[in-house]
C-alpha cells in the first residue's frame, strides 16, 4: 500500500496515516465462539486466554514444550528512547544500534512475565485434574518458559518437588495427605499401529463422490466417534449456578408477575439475549472490581481496558449498557459505604463444605463454589454483603425469589469464614437507576432451601432424586 501511494505522487504522508486508519476501522471482526453453560456435556476447545476466568474438572493443555518465535520489528516506539528504525544493510551486513538493543532486551523481559502471567491462568483453570503435555527429550537443555518454570519446582522424571521428595512435608511437616496432590508422570509414547490398506481398493474419482454418498448405506458409527457419557457419581465439587439450575428445573414454580412500572424503560429489555446481558454483566462486574476508592475513576477507560482484558468484539450498545449501569452505580452514593468501611473484599471467591454439618474432612467431602461481589466491615464491626445485578428485571418480589438460594448459600459461606452471618444483604441491581434490595434470611425459608440444595446435588451424582422429594 505505501508503495502504491509513493509511486502516484498524488498523495502526502497525511493522506497514507488517514488510509491506514480507514483501513483498520473497516477491518472485519469475528465474533466469540459461544460458551455453553458450565452443566453442558461438551469439550470445550480454547485459547489461555480465552479461558481466564473459568473452570473446569479436567483441563489438557498440549505442547508445554512450545517455544516463542523470536519477532523483531523494523521500527519500534519506545517511551523514553522515541523511535528506533533498523539501519539499513552496510556492505551486506546488519547493523544493529544501543537503542534497538535496548528495547529489545525489555521486551524480552516483558514478554517473560507474560509468559508466566499465562502459564498460571493455565493450570489454576481445572478443578480435578490438570494434564500437560510436552514433547522433548530428557537429555536435551530445556529452552521452552513453560517447561522452565515448571523445572524449577518439579523434577520433570518423577514429578517430585525439586528438593522436598516427599511433596511438601519438609517444608511444611505435617501437612495433610488430602492436600498433597497426586503428581503422576508418563514417558512412554503412545503405541501407534499401521493401519493395513488393500491395495486392490480402487480410488473413487471425484465426480462419482457425491453420487455414491447417497446412495451408500448407512453404518454405526466406531466406538472412538460414540459420545463420553458423563459419570458424576464421583464429583464432590459442585457450583452454585450448577445448583441454582437444577433447583429451578426440579422445583419449577409460577414465575413472579412484572410489575406495571418495571415493564419498560430499563438497560436489558426482555427481548436481551442472554448473550448480550452476560456480556454486559461480565464487564460491570470487572469495573466495579477495578474501582479505587481514593480517586476519580475515567469511566470509558475503564471500560475500553476491560474490553480489552476479557477480549470482547467492539459494541457499542454493549458497551452503552454497561457504561448506563456503572455510571447509575458511581451516581448512587453507595462507594461512601465502601470508603469509610473497615474492611472490603471484592470478588471474594469461597468453598463452602455441603452438608454444613458434615464432619467429613477427607475424600468425600462435597464442596460448593461461588464467588461473593462484595464483602465489607462497617465502621461499628457489621459486616455487610452486596451482590450486583444487571439483568432485564429490577422488581423486588421477582429479584428476592429468583435469587434466594445464591443469596443463602453466599450468607452460610460468609458464616462459615467469620462465624456468624452478615448483618445485612443486599442485592444491588443496576440499570437506569441503582436499587440496593434488603435480603432477610427467615429459618423456614433457609430449611426448605437446603433441602432443595441436597435434593440437587443427589440428582446432579445419581441422574435421580433421592426418596425425600
Amino acid at each position: 500500500m505505501a508503495r502504491q501511494f509513493d509511486r502516484s505522487g498524488l498523495y502526502t504522508l497525511a493522506d497514507f496515516v488517514v488510509r491506514l486508519k480507514t483501513s483498520l476501522k473497516e477491518e472485519s471482526k469475528e465474533e466469540l465462539a459461544t460458551t455453553h453453560p458450565e452443566t453442558s456435556n461438551v469439550v470445550r476447545l480454547m485459547t489461555v486466554h480465552q479461558s481466564k476466568g473459568l473452570e473446569f474438572p479436567v483441563v489438557i493443555y498440549a505442547d508445554c514444550a512450545w517455544e516463542p518465535q523470536a519477532q523483531t520489528a523494523a521500527v519500534a516506539f519506545h517511551p523514553q528512547l522515541g523511535p528506533l528504525v533498523k539501519p539499513p544493510l552496510k556492505q551486506g551486513e546488519s547493523i544493529e544500534n544501543l537503542g534497538r538493543l535496548i528495547h529489545q532486551q525489555e521486551e524480552k523481559w516483558a514478554d517473560t512475565e507474560e509468559f508466566k502471567r499465562l502459564f498460571y491462568v493455565a493450570t489454576t483453570r481445572s478443578a480435578d485434574m490438570l494434564i500437560l503435555s510436552a514433547a522433548f527429550e530428557s537429555s536435551q537443555k530445556i529452552s521452552s518458559p513453560w517447561l522452565q518454570l515448571l523445572a524449577r519446582k518439579f523434577d520433570l522424571q518423577t514429578g517430585l518437588l525439586v528438593g522436598d521428595p516427599f511433596l511438601g512435608q519438609i517444608a511444611k511437616p505435617g501437612l495433610n495427605p488430602d492436600e498433597i496432590p497426586d503428581i503422576r508422570i508418563w514417558r512412554e509414547k503412545p503405541p501407534i499401529t499401521a493401519q493395513k490398506t488393500d491395495s486392490n481398493r480402487r480410488q473413487l474419482p471425484l465426480a462419482e463422490f457425491e453420487q455414491s454418498v447417497a446412495t451408500a448405506e448407512p453404518c454405526p458409527l466406531p466406538p472412538t466417534l460414540l459420545p463420553i457419557e458423563p459419570d458424576f457419581g464421583g464429583q464432590k465439587l459442585f457450583s452454585v449456578s450448577q445448583i441454582e439450575h437444577v433447583v429451578e428445573q426440579l422445583f419449577e414454580e409460577e414465575p413472579v408477575p412484572l410489575e406495571a412500572d418495571r415493564a419498560e424503560g430499563e438497560v436489558l429489555s426482555l427481548s436481551t439475549t442472554p448473550e448480550q446481558a452476560t456480556t454486559v454483566g461480565d464487564i460491570v462486574h470487572a469495573v466495579i472490581e477495578r474501582i479505587v476508592l481514593d480517586r476519580e475513576m475515567n469511566l470509558e477507560q475503564e471500560i475500553n481496558r476491560v474490553f480489552e482484558l476479557l477480549r470482547l468484539p467492539q459494541n457499542d450498545d454493549i458497551r452503552r449498557r454497561a457504561q448506563t449501569c456503572l455510571e447509575s452505580f458511581l451516581n448512587s452514593g453507595l462507594l461512601t459505604e465502601w470508603q469509610n468501611a473497615t474492611e472490603l473484599y471484592r470478588e471474594l471467591d469461597f468453598l463452602l463444605p455441603w452438608p454444613l454439618e458434615s464432619t467429613n474432612s477427607g475424600e468425600d467431602q462435597i464442596l460448593i463454589s461461588g464467588q461473593i461481589d462484595a464483602l465489607y466491615r462497617t465502621a461499628d464491626g457489621k459486616w455487610r454483603m452486596w451482590d450486583f445485578k444487571t439483568g432485564a428485571r429490577s422488581d423486588k418480589a421477582y429479584l428476592l425469589h429468583h435469587y434466594r438460594l445464591q443469596l443463602t448459600l453466599y450468607a452460610a459461606a460468609v458464616e462459615q469464614l467469620l462465624g456468624t452471618p452478615p448483618a445485612r444483604m443486599e442485592l444491588i441491581h443496576l440499570g437506569q437507576q441503582t436499587t440496593p434490595i434488603e435480603y432477610v434470611l427467615y429459618p423456614e425459608t433457609v430449611e426448605e432451601l437446603y433441602q432443595q440444595v441436597d435434593q440437587a446435588i443427589a440428582y446432579l451424582r445419581n441422574g435421580s432424586l433421592s426418596s425425600t422429594v
